[in-house]
């Protein structure tokens, strides 16, 4: 019996799309005190709509494959768990013998079932972080994204219809535009508004979804139907704005409007993208550099904050003037190791645990189970 084979096409340039996506998370963490480099926060907003496109490709050319469930989960396992809980596993077994992480053990070990059920958007909500350098603030994300794993699949399985996976997209998406209105008007622009719309983030992996399902059915009226979703949106964005300074002056219109903006934008880039590449996108997502950061770019979001987060704690408070100079010395050496930390990561590691995905399916485990059970059967394989 042969291997399940993940039937997919590849898209060079798509690796330089995240690695620009890990570049602007990088800046926005480790740089923030620049001007420019506080928007490089849209970077996660990118790494979903890749996510969304990306995953749902698979789960679209794989439905009818034996075992697609367990096979799709066993890769997302494989890829996600060994990093994730690693680093939890380090934290609670060093940030005990560190005096300054004293405040951050006593919250991460009191919510100690979220960090493991990959529910820390919920965490943040539920009870707001200590402050800006908590280790594991970064991890909201990758628990939408988990999430999003865990429930997507079943849906499509369940859904034969194209048409139905859209109308469920729309309805997530305007879900999500509602809920930030709606809680807006009841709590305003304060911080726990902003921490509820960790639930509502999923602007980005509803369109990278939108667009694998179009590209699906029918390449050539993709592109037709992405461009009209990207006026749509961004019609409805200028709209809310005119009106915020006219008529209702107090109206955000950017944490209504603006993430869904944001991901159609960068949904437009990703179907370009993919239709078709010249000398000036070629150089930008599909040069040697680019594409090495964004293979190593799940390495770089795990461990960038910690480390940075170690640098502002034992070398930043050792400085008594943090001027401009200081924080640039101490953003480039922590975001410099932290990249190194990952190239080794993802080498002696990461690829190692990746190559698994194509032995670990369910059919090589039954087949593994049944020669160990059956002797006979082994011996009769062999011939």
């Amino acid at each position: 019996m042969k291997a399940t084979t993940v039937i997919r096409s590849y898209y060079p340039a798509l690796d330089g799309l995240r690695g620009f996506a890990i570049l602007g998370v990088l800046l926005q963490h480790n740089f923030s005190f620049l001007p420019v480099p506080k928007f490089g926060w849209v970077g996660v907003d990118l790494f979903f709509v890749l996510s969304g496109f990306l995953i749902t490709d698979i789960l679209l050319k794989t439905k009818e494959q034996k075992n697609f469930l367990s096979n799709f989960y066993t890769r997302r396992i494989l890829r996600i768990f060994p990093l994730y809980y690693g680093s939890l596993i380090l934290f609670f077994s060093l940030a005990p013998l560190i005096s300054q992480f004293k405040d951050q053990y006593s919250y991460y070990s009191a919510n100690q079932g979220m960090l493991w059920m990959h529910l820390q958007n919920w965490l943040y909500i539920a009870k707001p972080r200590l402050d800006n350098h908590t280790v594991f603030s970064h991890y909201w994300s990758l628990s939408v994204e988990e999430q999003f794993y865990l429930v997507w699949p079943l849906i499509i399985l369940t859904c034969n219809r194209a048409r139905t996976l859209v109308i469920l997209i729309y309805i997530a998406l305007a879900g999500s535009i509602l809920f930030r209105f709606t809680t807006w008007s009841y709590l305003g622009n304060g911080d726990t508004n902003f921490l509820l719309q960790y639930m509502t983030r999923i602007d980005g992996l509803c369109v990278g979804s939108l667009i694998a399902i179009w590209r699906n059915n029918s390449e050539q009226a993709a592109t037709r139907k992405v461009v009209r979703l990207g006026i749509a949106f961004i019609s409805l964005h200028v709209a809310a704005f005119i009106i915020s300074k006219t008529i209702f002056h107090a109206l955000p219109h950017f944490t209504i409007f603006g993430y869904s903006t944001i991901a159609v934008c960068f949904g437009l880039l990703l179907n370009s993208l993919i239709e078709k590449s010249n000398r000036l996108t070629t150089f930008l997502f599909e040069s040697r550099l680019i594409k090495s950061l964004g293979k190593i770019s799940y390495g770089v979001y795990i461990y960038h904050w910690p480390i940075f987060v170690f640098f502002k704690i034992f070398v930043a408070e050792r400085i008594l003037k943090m001027g401009m100079l200081e924080n640039l010395i101490i953003s480039i050496a922590a975001t410099t190791l932290a990249v190194l930390v990952s190239m080794i990561s993802y080498h002696l590691f990461e690829k190692k645990i990746l190559a698994l995905r194509e032995v670990l399916t369910i059919e090589n485990l039954l087949k593994r189970l049944r020669q160990k059970l059956f002797p006979v059967y082994k011996s009769a394989s062999a011939k």
